[in-house]
């Protein structure tokens, strides 16, 4: 997301995943600075430990934290851009066993810093070595999991839904 300040570019961000988040959950997400980082330019948005309450048949919590640095555009004074540098993002049941979980990981203890897929315990897969795996994956955008919580059984909050996830994957994809 692109503003004329970093904190403008983070709202700007944190606007728009809070509307892709709305298509799903009443959940509202925190900005949060991360300690050991040592720069303003570096924070973690989310839902907290609880997640996001989702309804219908499919999975029943949306649990979802992204790190998003800021950097001034090169030769522009007053332009600044927000992304996201990493993220977790879990679909589960209400017991907290999860079936699938995106991440990506730019610090923290594990090896795999490119973003992946793992199957959760939740999934009942049966198979150790799949759920401790790190299927790889590209980056996924919050658009693309909301629209797969729907796909498996979750019920949309917003009539709109599709749109307004559309204008989010066009938006984040441009950050």
């Amino acid at each position: 997301m692109i503003g004329q300040s970093p904190a403008q570019a983070i709202a700007n961000l944190l606007q728009t995943l809070q509307r892709c988040l709305s298509c799903v959950t009443d959940a509202v997400l925190h900005p949060a600075p991360v300690q050991g980082r040592g720069s303003d330019n570096y924070l973690r948005i989310g839902l907290g430990a609880a997640g996001g309450r989702l309804r219908g048949d499919g999975p029943a919590v949306l649990i979802f934290s992204e790190y998003v640095a800021t950097e001034q555009l090169e030769g522009e004074r007053r332009r600044w851009r927000a992304h996201a540098v990493g993220y977790a993002c879990s679909l589960a049941q209400d017991d907290g066993h999860e079936y699938l979980s995106y991440h990506w990981h730019d610090q923290g203890p594990s090896h795999v810093r490119t973003p992946h897929l793992h199957l959760g315990a939740g999934a009942g897969l049966g198979w150790p070595l799949l759920v401790k795996a790190h299927l790889p994956t590209g980056v996924v955008l919050l658009p693309a999991i909301i629209e797969l919580a729907i796909d498996l059984g979750a019920r949309p909050l917003r009539a709109d839904w599709r749109e307004t996830l559309a204008v989010a994957r066009a938006a984040l994809a441009e950050a």
